[in-house]
């Protein structure tokens, strides 16, 4: 279990290197979204903290991702289920957990800034579930779901993901 603290050093250095982007990173029963941000402006850490914002599923040929938008800044971030391990796929796509934490991490000194945690809806996890089910399927390997999910983000831009998820307000 990673231990979290504001101010230190964001624990896990996979996303090291990154910059104004979101990553996702499954959990046992749900997932963390990664905010990397390159010096945030207090409106943009105001935002991400204690602020209203929308979260959506953005899906095109099975493979889902969670918009963010906040107040001053947007994000999107892609869902590769073969990244979980076929031990914890079953136990994964069967919860009933809809918690996701948000973790604002300055991209350069990978300082964390913020923690926000959040119940998602229902029908947000449901159909999440449903598309990685799905993906899982459809896809034979990890790296065959990176060349789609690289492919989609090549003909999308974050804001046309935003504008054809199916949104869902916080705050």
């Amino acid at each position: 279990m990673e231990l979290y603290t504001v101010g230190a050093p964001f624990p896990d250095d996979r996303y090291k290197g990154n910059s104004d982007c979101a990553v996702v990173s499954f959990q046992d029963t749900s997932f963390d979204c990664i905010v990397l941000v390159d010096r945030p402006s207090p409106a943009e850490f105001a935002a991400f903290s204690t602020g209203a914002f929308n979260y959506g599923l953005y899906r095109e040929e099975n493979i889902p991702f969670i918009t963010l938008e906040f107040k001053t800044m947007g994000f999107d971030a892609s869902f590769n289920i073969l990244k979980i391990g076929e031990g914890n796929l079953k136990p994964w796509l069967d919860s009933e957990h809809n918690a996701m934490n948000l973790f604002l991490v300055e991209s350069n000194s990978y300082q964390l800034l913020a923690i926000r945690s959040i119940g998602l809806h229902h029908a947000f996890m449901q159909e999440l579930r449903d598309t990685l089910s799905a993906q899982h399927k459809q896809f034979r390997d990890m790296d065959a779901v990176d060349r789609q999910i690289d492919r989609i983000n090549s003909r999308r831009s974050p804001l046309d993901m935003q504008a054809g998820a199916k949104k869902f307000r916080i705050g």
